[in-house]
């Protein structure tokens, strides 16, 4: 049974377990008394915590939305919710280079313009790079440039690498 004692303020679990001798008769009960407050304690600022963390996690649904609203992003599927709040932490880290795959026409580019612009680099310049319409293999050699006659049909010249 629980038990409050007032003159202590402790919340107790009490249990009895009964000791039987040979007739099969109770000869006595031993008592097991633990002290709960504490785990009512933290019973209690776990529940406040996930409350909490309930109240941010609807808060930065919102504010995400307002961001969503003001870049222009029509996001009704909650999958798509989870890219944008994915985006919108991305935009928050600092991250210079950042991978969106994802089919044809599906807005890769509108995401990466949203975590560009939801970043504070947003003034700075905004270079997006399509990978799929580079033919394979020469994605290094568009970015970073090559030499004279580094591979079949390459410029005599070589290349600079992009100016980013």
């Amino acid at each position: 049974m629980m038990m409050y004692i007032t003159k202590t303020r402790k919340h107790l679990l009490v249990t009895g377990t009964p000791v039987f001798d040979k007739k099969g008769e109770i000869e006595l009960v031993i008592v097991n008394e633990r002290d709960i407050t504490q785990l009512n304690k933290l019973k209690e600022a776990l529940t406040q915590s996930r409350q909490m963390a309930e109240k941010v996690r609807d808060k930065l649904a919102e504010i995400t939305q307002l961001e969503v609203q003001k870049k222009a992003i029509i996001a009704e599927s909650d999958q798509m919710h989870k890219v944008l709040q994915t985006a919108m932490k991305l935009s928050q880290v600092e991250a210079s280079n950042i991978l969106i795959q994802g089919e044809s026409a599906t807005g890769k580019g509108l995401v990466a313009k949203f975590i560009h612009n939801s970043s504070r680099r947003k003034k700075e310049p905004f270079i997006q790079i399509n990978c799929g319409a580079l033919p394979e293999g020469l994605l290094e050699a568009e970015l970073f440039g090559y030499e004279m006659g580094a591979f079949t049909g390459a410029n005599q010249k070589g290349k600079a690498g992009a100016d980013i």
